[in-house]
């Protein structure tokens, strides 16, 4: 039925409701229908896709202060690799904090790693980090290969033989990618 150029649709909450179900060994209010890759329930309100934990607050609590996000209070029911407790969208398991309180809360958990200031420097840099797409001993090499000399067009093929990005060389060879610059301060 149309009203007024658009569908007459049924409120965002109830359609929020209808889909979600209750782990009653978690106390969580899951979202069972679309999930976005990492997990969170997805749904449709004001003609954006949002995610459901968000629009529940808001609908209860009013609008997240720019720059906060919500923090999902049930995390540590799950195991660490779980992504489980995304889809809930329970307002007692949420609060709104900044995104250092979220990262901090899933470091204490083990669920995520940084480079950042949560960790000392160096303790999950290089092959430490699961991210890590070079290993040491490519860094190092591609860095002395590159100290001996290389003609024009050296660093693309250098790049395509290593399978690492051009970008990537060419702060090798710059002589400003953070993980060279730690390996050097170690070396004889």
């Amino acid at each position: 039925m149309i009203n007024g150029g658009g569908y007459n649709r049924t409120p965002v909450e109830q359609r929020i409701l209808s889909a979600c179900s209750r782990d009653e060994a978690t106390g969580c209010f899951k979202f069972t229908r679309r999930c976005d890759k990492d997990g969170y329930g997805q749904i449709s309100h004001n003609s954006k896709t949002r995610p459901v934990h968000r629009v529940m607050w808001e609908l209860k609590n009013g609008s997240i202060p720019e720059g906060m996000v919500l923090i999902h209070l049930c995390d540590d029911k799950y195991p660490v690799d779980s992504k489980e407790y995304r889809s809930c969208c329970e307002i007692t398991h949420l609060k709104i904090g900044t995104p250092a309180e979220n990262s901090k809360r899933m470091a204490d958990l083990g669920r995520w790693r940084s480079t950042g200031s949560t960790f000392k420097a160096g303790e999950c840099s290089g092959e430490a980090n699961a991210a890590c797409k070079i290993t040491d001993e490519t860094l190092l090499n591609i860095h002395n290969e590159i100290q001996k000399g290389v003609s024009y067009g050296g660093l693309k093929r250098i790049a395509n033989r290593t399978g690492v990005s051009y970008q990537m060389i060419q702060k090798i060879a710059g002589g400003t990618y953070p993980r060279l610059l730690e390996l050097l301060k170690v070396l004889p």
